[in-house]
């Protein structure tokens, strides 16, 4: 199971670095690709526990959401999600009208999947259009990336405190501490190496976005965990051998592209 995680993993990132160098609509396409494969394993683990969010909307849209935010204006973003939430709703009196009881819930699912999924993924768009974007991407990404790695090999080595027992009986202080520090780390030393041929991303900042991405995004992947835990399932889907699904590996870095947009917009752009 080790070796295919890091085989998987060695070719995520390769790809990865490819897709983030090619940028353009090549970027923004395979995005938009990636986060409508998670939101079908979004609509596939709620459809197994009963409920019937629609999975046109909710595929459709988190393919779109990304690309209006290729358009250099946040506002392209703002009216796509307000037609998909109109779309869901009416989809959703229909079905309650079909005599489907928790077409409410269902609904209910259908946004909360679009805001999680389409319009959270689609800041990592935002975050290449932006000046020096590619620079931010590989200062961003990796550092979310280190720290979930450290979390993993820090905690099976040494986590003895439960970090969330109920949530992910996996995850321990102690490897939550390692990637905070590994995270960072990254940051800091990305920034500074970057620095020289980027003015605006810094030894600073870098490490500054380490330790954020590092401290908070892996809520997304605690989010994930009860998601997942609410019914039962141990991974979103078997897409990627060894690692489970693309909700699976993508789930802090929707927190983290979030996190680092905002913080890039506010700060330092």
């Amino acid at each position: 199971m080790l070796a295919k995680r890091v085989i998987s993993a060695a070719i995520i990132f390769l790809a990865f670095v490819l897709v983030t160098f090619w940028g353009g609509w090549f970027f923004t396409i395979s995005i938009s690709v990636v986060l409508a494969i998670g939101a079908w394993e979004f609509w596939h683990i709620f459809q197994q526990g009963g409920y019937i969010p629609n999975p046109f909307i909710l595929i459709a849209g988190s393919f779109l959401l990304p690309i209006s935010r290729s358009m250099d204006n946040d506002q392209y973003a703002i009216l796509c999600l307000s037609i998909l939430i109109m779309l869901a709703a009416f989809a959703a009196v229909i079905d309650y009208e079909k005599g489907k009881q928790n077409a409410s819930i269902s609904f209910i699912i259908t946004i909360g999947g679009l805001v999680y999924i389409g319009l959270l993924g689609s800041n990592l768009v935002a975050l290449r259009f932006l000046p020096d974007g590619l620079h931010w991407v590989l200062l961003i990404i990796p550092a979310v990336a280190m720290g979930d790695i450290s979390a993993y090999f820090i905690g099976n080595a040494f986590g003895t405190h439960k970090i969330a027992p109920h949530v992910s009986p996996g995850k321990s202080i102690e490897g939550y501490f390692g990637g905070v520090a590994a995270a960072s780390l990254y940051g800091l030393l990305y920034g500074n190496f970057i620095h020289l041929y980027t003015a605006p991303i810094t030894l600073l900042n870098g490490a500054v976005s380490g330790f954020l991405l590092g401290s908070i995004s892996p809520m997304g992947d605690l989010v994930e965990s009860m998601i997942k835990r609410q019914f039962k399932l141990k991974d979103s889907s078997n897409l990627i051998p060894g690692h489970g699904g693309i909700l699976d590996r993508i789930d802090t870095s929707l927190i983290g592209a979030t996190i680092s947009y905002m913080l890039i917009k506010i700060l330092w752009c």
